[in-house]
């Protein structure tokens, strides 16, 4: 009895210590450190503002990540359907900005995205739509506005394009460019 006590003492003592080794094995191993935030906010404006930033594959990479976890979060889908427009994919910016509106249609942004994508497709009618849209929701938005004008110099009303340029009194870069070109 006194052999079996002993053994098994032995054996408790050697699994504790390799329990002990194995924990400070761990600890000497650097933690991986991650490039990403913990939380869907923090990863969400990380990826918007690496669109805005004109990185559009990395923005792209982290928002594909995020719709398979999230897809059914608005604010992914419809950062996912901007990058998708900027890249020149508009069918599949189509797709997921219609989805983005059908969870959430209170993004001024995401109808005026939409209404590039309709563009990119040569879609007018569609992109006025959608134009008319975030327009009611963000009355005068210069933005909108701008992308509606482009718009109607692409269906060929260069007088409705000047019209909305002219009402913007910008001094905007884009804007006094898109005014020229009308």
């Amino acid at each position: 009895m006194n052999r079996l006590l002993a053994c098994t003492s032995i054996i408790a003592l050697c699994a504790g210590l390799a329990v002990s080794n194995a924990q400070a094995e761990d600890a000497k191993q650097p933690v991986a450190a991650t490039s990403f935030p913990v939380t869907l906010n923090a990863e969400i404006e990380r990826a918007k503002d690496l669109r805005e930033k004109g990185q559009l594959a990395e923005a792209s990479k982290a928002l594909r990540q995020l719709m398979l976890v999230a897809g059914t979060d608005p604010r992914v889908t419809s950062e996912y359907g901007k990058v998708l427009v900027q890249q020149g994919y508009a069918k599949d910016a189509v797709s997921v900005l219609t989805k983005a509106a059908q969870l959430n249609g209170t993004d001024w942004t995401l109808y005026s995205a939409l209404g590039v994508a309709y563009d990119q497709l040569d879609d007018h009618v569609n992109a006025r739509k959608s134009y008319d849209r975030a327009l009611a929701m963000k009355p005068g938005e210069p933005s909108v506005l701008n992308n509606y004008a482009v718009s109607r110099m692409l269906a060929g009303d260069y007088d409705g394009a000047v019209q909305m340029l002219t009402q913007l009194h910008s001094s905007n870069p884009k804007i006094v460019a898109n005014l020229a070109k009308a």
